[in-house]
């Protein structure tokens, strides 16, 4: 099989349909009048859970060269085609790209490769750590 290479700017994210193998644009919405969908980006995390899939963290660069790295968490409803931004307690993760994720259960485990030190916006010499997200459901998360 021979996939081709598609440039889709006005579709960053796409769905492949594995019984036909038609690629196709994501087309979903973000809830609030388009709040919610991830700005594209690189080196982030997308773990299931229950059929909604969780993108974590990444890089942005700019047309300068200037990299954004970033700690924020997007949901995609699958079913319903909706992004959303949950709202999370605790402390979030660090800054992070090129990190993986584990789910066990309601759990997603970020393990961290590099950190980025916020101040200097370069890697820093401290170990690599573990964060955890409890993606239990709570009142204002059911839909």
């Amino acid at each position: 099989m021979h996939l081709q290479r598609v440039h889709a700017p006005s579709a960053p994210a796409q769905v492949l349909d594995t019984e036909t193998l038609r690629l196709s644009p994501l087309l979903a919405d973000g809830e609030s009048g388009g709040r919610g969908a991830p700005e594209e980006r690189e080196g982030h995390t997308a773990s299931i859970v229950r059929g909604e899939i969780y993108i974590f963290g990444g890089t942005w660069t700019d047309d300068e060269n200037v990299t954004l790295y970033m700690n924020d968490l997007h949901v995609l409803n699958t079913a319903r085609g909706v992004w959303r931004r949950p709202v999370t307690t605790g402390t979030l993760p660090i800054e992070r790209e090129g990190h993986s994720a584990s789910v066990v259960g309601n759990l997603i485990y970020y393990f961290a490769v590099r950190k980025m030190n916020m101040r200097t916006n370069h890697h820093s010499s401290r170990p690599p750590g573990c964060a955890l997200m409890n993606i239990a459901r709570s009142r204002s998360n059911r839909r």
